[in-house]
């Protein structure tokens, strides 16, 4: 299968996963820590936008009204300046939100995987307890935080592209917070699998173009107020089905 039609799978994927839910609703109930979470950091990021960051910057500009030309300078530049700041707030608090989540919501939304691995792939993790269960909570959170700091890393590093390139200067840094996005979903099965990392990047070759795809749809996507909460469940379901069609073969 060449790039392009991997690409693009990927990029289906989040939708094809959240038909799946809308036609099974009984898995809904393995979603509600994470939507409830979702909600709330939602509601938490636009509080903090409206009531402390908007009206601080544009304190920066206060009304100029002794000369006409100065008063629509300052007002352009009140909304640039707003603009860039909104832009760059939004980006840094779905960073920080995806640790928070994925730190919290981690252990629930490994159920859900778990439960769509057993019903539409036949497969079954070997029990292994509650030391087990407590020790895959554990390796969950700490697969999650990873993930989301090499994303921050090479988020922060790449940034000043955006303004040293015109234009297209985010594209780099865009690809690759989709890439490790994508990976956050389909951690689960392999964690379900106990596999190396070793055996993860062989699991993963020939592959990493429907894990861009899946990564880029879910970047642009928590860039949409409030569709995550229907969004994570549905990524979740579909990075599972990512590593069982295409990724567990190699298993």
């Amino acid at each position: 299968m060449d790039f392009f039609s991997s690409l693009f799978i990927g990029i289906a994927l989040p939708f094809r996963a959240l038909n799946f839910l809308f036609k099974h609703p009984k898995y809904w109930k393995y979603t509600f820590v994470s939507m409830i979470l979702n909600a709330a950091l939602y509601v938490l990021l636009f509080y903090l936008l409206f009531s402390f960051v908007i009206p601080w910057v544009s304190s920066w500009f206060p009304a100029h009204t002794t000369n006409e030309f100065m008063s629509y300078l300052y007002a352009f530049c009140d909304f640039i300046v707003n603009f860039l700041v909104i832009i760059t707030f939004f980006l840094l608090f779905v960073l920080v939100f995806n640790a928070m989540f994925f730190a919290v919501a981690a252990p629930f939304l490994d159920g859900l995987s778990l439960k769509i691995e057993k019903n539409l792939y036949d497969y079954i993790p070997e029990k292994a307890g509650i030391k087990g269960a407590i020790t895959g909570s554990y390796i969950s959170i700490k697969n999650g935080i990873w993930l989301t700091i090499a994303t921050l890393f090479w988020t922060l590093i790449l940034f000043p592209l955006n303004f040293i390139i015109p234009v297209v200067g985010f594209v780099p840094g865009m690809l690759i917070g989709s890439y490790f996005l994508g990976l956050s979903f389909i951690i689960y099965s392999v964690e379900h699998r106990k596999i190396t990392k070793r055996e993860m990047k062989n699991a993963l070759r020939g592959n990493r173009a429907h894990v861009l795809g899946f990564g880029l749809c879910m970047y642009w996507v928590l860039f949409i107020p409030f569709t995550a909460i229907l969004f994570i469940p549905a990524a979740v379901v579909g990075g599972t089905m990512l590593y069982n069609e295409h990724c567990g073969n190699k298993d």
